[in-house]
């Protein structure tokens, strides 16, 4: 009897420990669940506030595409005249003769920014330039030409296209054999002009736009 009695008090000390520890668990999955549910929310906040401020980056973005876009007729031709003072004093000429003729493309974009250089009457993307410049008269091909516009294709991270203007070919003005020199914006980011050596060959690179035929 004696031992029926210990062997029973033992069960109930060890179903009391058991709920202890199960209540003690349902104590710590509460806590987690609190704080992954304040995490959640705090994220759903953060989330909210990143859109709100791509929204407004957006809208500034639009304002001052605008902004350049209805720039008046005096307006264009002084941006224009610098550009081609720009060519001059670089020494460099655009091809047959070519010059601004108004900018409709985009500030900031690269289609903007060839646009400075070249008369560029089309429209569309950089990617479209291949075609449109084409049914203008204006001659295209395969050879590198110093004023010439390179063109690329829909490829990689550029959905649109590129476009840049050709400044140098090689084996000139520190340019290798098989290469030549761009100039160009959008390129390492919006509204920025860089320059860099590019390959005859190089990848998604369509062809070249000279002047008109």
């Amino acid at each position: 009897m004696i031992d029926r009695v210990k062997g029973a008090a033992h069960v109930t000390d060890q179903v009391r420990q058991l709920g202890d520890r199960l209540r003690s668990r349902q104590t710590a999955l509460a806590q987690e669940r609190a704080q992954l549910q304040k995490d959640f929310a705090d994220a759903r906040s953060l989330e909210t506030q990143l859109g709100n401020e791509d929204n407004r980056m957006l809208a500034l973005v639009a304002q001052r595409d605008a902004a350049f876009r209805n720039l008046d007729g005096p307006a264009r031709a002084i941006a224009a005249q610098i550009a081609e003072i720009d060519l001059e004093l670089s020494g460099q000429q655009t091809v047959n003769g070519g010059g601004p003729c108004g900018n409709h493309f985009a500030f900031g974009y690269c289609t903007y920014y060839v646009a400075t250089r070249r008369c560029i009457p089309w429209f569309g993307d950089a990617w479209q330039w291949w075609g449109a410049a084409a049914s203008y008269g204006y001659a295209e091909g395969h050879v590198p030409q110093r004023g010439a516009v390179a063109v690329w294709g829909r490829y990689g991270s550029s959905p649109d296209g590129h476009v840049a203007y050709v400044e140098a070919v090689g084996p000139s003005n520190g340019v290798p054999a098989g290469s030549f020199l761009v100039s160009e914006m959008n390129y390492d980011g919006w509204d920025r002009v860089d320059r860099r050596v590019v390959a005859d060959n190089a990848p998604g690179l369509i062809g070249f736009i000279y002047g008109k035929a």
